[in-house]
């Protein structure tokens, strides 16, 4: 008897101990494939909202090449928008349609209006670009233009300077990297 107590205890406990990581188990699982669902709605939400941002990014520069500025500046204006939806880590995206409303404004002749879509642009791609970056001269540039239409050549000639020794820190970097 003492026998079969043992055999029995031997049997029973490990089934219990398995019954219950098992269920230990199975919750995870279920935890993990609820992990795993909301992964991929949100992952169907990203992929949606890329889509509407690049759509609208690619009218508002067409708009822009042909030159219908009004409607660019709207169809720019509503990237930004969109782009607010996009990750966090998509900054370029985020800083193009402000430099993409600041250039239709540019071409309208509307530099003060231009002028804080570029600095606002600049400000957002600071988060990943330094100062010696080839997009950081050429928002420089484009402040710098915006000054010389607004016949402010003082302030032009400071971003025009900023633009060059960017761009040149820029190449200067590529050309060391080249020489390793």
């Amino acid at each position: 008897m003492f026998r079969t107590r043992r055999t029995f205890s031997t049997f029973v406990f490990p089934v219990i101990i398995l019954a219950i990581t098992g269920s230990f188990s199975f919750s995870q699982e279920i935890r993990d494939q609820k992990e795993a669902e909301r992964i991929y709605r949100l992952s169907l939400e990203q992929s949606k909202n890329n889509k509407l941002f690049f759509d609208e990014m690619s009218r508002c520069r067409q708009l822009n090449r042909e030159q219908k500025y009004d409607l660019a500046i709207v169809s720019c204006k509503r990237s930004i928008v969109l782009s607010e939806k996009l990750p966090a880590n998509q900054i370029l995206e985020r800083q193009s349609g402000y430099i993409q409303v600041g250039l239709a404004f540019l071409r309208k002749k509307q530099p003060k209006e231009a002028l804080t879509y570029f600095e606002k642009g600049l400000a957002i791609g600071r988060a990943i670009l330094e100062e010696a970056d080839v997009d950081t001269g050429e928002i420089y540039f484009l402040i710098g233009q915006a000054y010389h239409i607004d016949n402010d050549t003082e302030c032009a000639s400071v971003f025009y300077d900023r633009a060059e020794r960017s761009i040149r820190s820029h190449l200067k970097t590529w050309a060391k990297m080249g020489r390793n």
